[in-house]
């Protein structure tokens, strides 16, 4: 089969109505047909935002990569824009994968990872360029690959060479690619004047004995943010929720971009949803991010049951530095929604549980001051035996989440680690805890002591109830709920 843009976009088209949205969220990216993973070339342009994603259209299974589109003018509301590249090249006919835009003048030039056949059943992963005036359509660079297997360091792998991140550095462009050697994971550099004629620079970072994917490059007064999604990677205590989780180092690159200085990292969210994030600006100033809301080796629920499509993007997040830590807020745009509000505040106690009824996609917040060493309870989408539990142990100071008992499975029979659980160590702050927690069709994300920490989960309930209930077993606290319908 050729796969072009044409045939793509028309297949998509025959099969959107045999699709079923019970699941299908309402205010996160999501592919109408098939399959997407890694957000691509996240970035405002031409009067927009715009949001690819690493795309298969013709199953709900991961499979040869296009990019999907997506443009809002708000953040929160995507529509689909249909597919923007397709694997119809010689240097891209293994796929079309994961990689970053960035504008050019009135242009917007995306660096992608193209695979190129081997000859031998097998692919080279290298660096592709194409160029767009409108966001929408794209002319491939006919030198791609710009950056080939040819290009790589000694030792470098021809198999693990992908993701390139692009950036502009003075009067250079410059484009970081993740690649395998004999030690581990590494970061390789290159430089170029017109995006098209590249030159090798060196390596910008090694040191990890992993594979690296999606790197993402933000240099702010000073302070250099690099997102990087990690393969394999051992668990460490609450640090990591899983073996493939997505970090942020933070530290500084010298005045020639050529290395990277790491100061500190940590996890990017503390649930075992998220991975490959990227950043672009705003229109006023502010960092976004953008993420896959999936983990690999997981089940996909959406799949096995014949929907027909498979995978959505978090919420957009707001990212500041914050007394020496990076702080993640809901894109403030989704305020706009709020509709019908329900609101309580007092003394919960261990005999008076509250409970709620939330609407199918809700905004939801609960603070809780004086919290001790008790235990608070909060359970959603109850209905009979099902429940999605949040739980706070004040005598530990961890949040721990459970979606074991919420609906259908996403555990994977490979995956190593958290599936369905995890921990967050969330120490109180002057005795007080805040939740804020965004509920869609098919996910749950909570944002920890406003913004300090994530925790992103699919799910996938069996039955409609939407019940919220609220309880201690301790001596109780002072606490308030306020719940908001999302009317998007």
């Amino acid at each position: 089969m050729k796969r072009t843009i044409e045939a793509a976009n028309a297949y998509v088209k025959m099969e959107c109505p045999f699709i079923d949205h019970k699941y299908f969220p309402a205010y996160h990216a999501a592919p109408p047909v098939g399959w997407v993973n890694d957000p691509c070339g996240f970035i405002e342009a031409f009067g927009q935002y715009h949001l690819y994603g690493q795309y298969h259209p013709y199953s709900s299974q991961w499979g040869p990569m296009h990019w999907g589109h997506w443009a809002s003018d708000d953040l929160v509301k995507w529509d689909w824009q249909g597919v923007a590249l397709a694997p119809d090249t010689s240097a891209d006919e293994g796929g079309c994968f994961t990689g970053t835009a960035q504008m050019d003048g009135e242009e917007m030039l995306v660096a992608y990872a193209g695979l190129e056949a081997d000859g031998e059943g097998g692919h080279y992963q290298q660096q592709c360029m194409a160029v767009s005036r409108d966001g929408a359509h794209f002319i491939k660079a006919e030198r791609n690959p710009v950056i080939g297997r040819a290009m790589l360091p000694e030792g470098g792998s021809s198999v693990d060479f992908r993701d390139p991140c692009l950036f502009r550095w003075g009067d250079e462009w410059r484009l970081l690619a993740t690649n395998r050697n004999g030690q581990g994971g590494s970061l390789v550099q290159y430089a170029s004047c017109d995006g098209l004629h590249w030159e090798m620079k060196g390596i910008f970072l090694d040191g990890f004995d992993q594979m690296l994917e999606c790197p993402d490059l933000v240099v702010r007064d000073g302070r250099a943010l690099l997102l990087l999604s990690v393969m394999d990677m051992p668990m460490d205590g609450r640090k990591y929720p899983h073996t493939n989780p997505s970090i942020v180092l933070w530290g500084t690159v010298d005045e020639k971009a050529a290395h990277f200085y790491e100061e500190g990292r940590a996890a990017l969210d503390n649930g075992w949803d998220y991975y490959a994030p990227q950043m672009t600006e705003s229109r006023d100033g502010r960092l976004l991010m953008a993420g896959w809301m999936q983990s690999w080796l997981h089940q996909m629920p959406t799949d096995k049951l014949g929907h027909g499509w498979n995978g959505c993007m978090a919420l957009v997040r707001e990212l500041t530095w914050e007394n020496g830590r990076l702080m993640q807020r809901p894109v403030r745009e989704i305020e706009r929604y709020r509709g019908e509000k329900t609101e309580k505040k007092g003394c919960l106690t261990p005999k008076s549980a509250w409970e709620f009824s939330a609407r199918e996609c809700a905004e939801m917040l609960f603070r809780f001051q004086n919290v001790g060493k008790q235990t608070v309870r909060l359970s959603l989408l109850k209905d009979a035996e099902q429940e999605f539990c949040i739980e706070y142990d004040g005598g530990e100071q961890v949040l721990r989440v459970d979606a074991t008992r919420s609906g259908f499975s996403t555990a994977g029979e490979k995956a190593t680690g958290s599936q369905m659980t995890a921990e967050a160590d969330v120490p109180l702050r002057d005795g007080q805890l805040e939740l804020r927690i965004f509920v869609d069709r098919c996910s749950v994300e909570i944002f920890i002591q406003d913004g300090e920490k994530v925790m992103s989960t699919r799910v996938f309930p069996k039955k409609s109830g939407r019940g919220v209930t609220l309880s201690t077993d301790g001596k109780g606290c002072e606490a308030e709920a306020i719940l908001y319908e999302l009317n998007v």
